[in-house]
């Protein structure tokens, strides 16, 4: 598996071809952003993988000692799948098919948000700029396991 990019601003990020996370509990991120077709704020939502999580590598998995929150997420669980679904509606598969990413999508107008510029963006709902933006992100612990598969990885997130 080899990335593709290294994004740096709010803390570097890994974007690359479907790495495969799991760990035996999760967290749910949650936050607001602007829907770029009505305009309204909605919540937005992330999955994040704690502390010594493993991550799928060539012929084997790795630990990777700090947390890490996932977009581009194109496979989960069906126990996180179900999680989601109760508490976060807004948050899946933007269509069908095997590569179909889970994103969040606008409450008012049900428009897919682009993961970019949640994850990757400064200032981007998951990529804080300052102590305040990151505190007003809730993050939920979930005593379950977690099974995903994600395009692109936040590396140690703010929040």
């Amino acid at each position: 598996m080899g990335l593709v990019a290294q994004l740096a601003p709010g803390g570097p990020a890994s974007v690359g071809l479907g790495m495969r996370i799991r760990a035996d509990r999760y967290a749910i991120a949650s936050a607001s952003a602007r829907c770029p077709v009505c305009g309204q704020w909605t919540q937005v939502v992330a999955l994040v993988a704690p502390e010594f999580h493993e991550r799928s590598v060539e012929g084997g998995w790795e630990i990777v000692a700090e947390r890490a929150s996932l977009f581009y997420v194109t496979q989960l669980s069906a126990v996180v799948r179900h999680r989601l679904a109760s508490l976060s509606p807004w948050y899946r598969q933007a269509h069908a098919g095997p590569q179909a990413s889970f994103v969040n999508h606008c409450e008012r107008c049900a428009h897919p948000l682009e993961d970019h510029d949640l994850h990757c963006e400064p200032g981007g709902a998951f990529q804080p700029q300052t102590p305040a933006d990151a505190r007003g992100i809730a993050v939920w612990s979930i005593d379950e396991a977690l099974d995903a598969e994600a395009g692109g990885v936040g590396h140690d997130p703010a929040f």
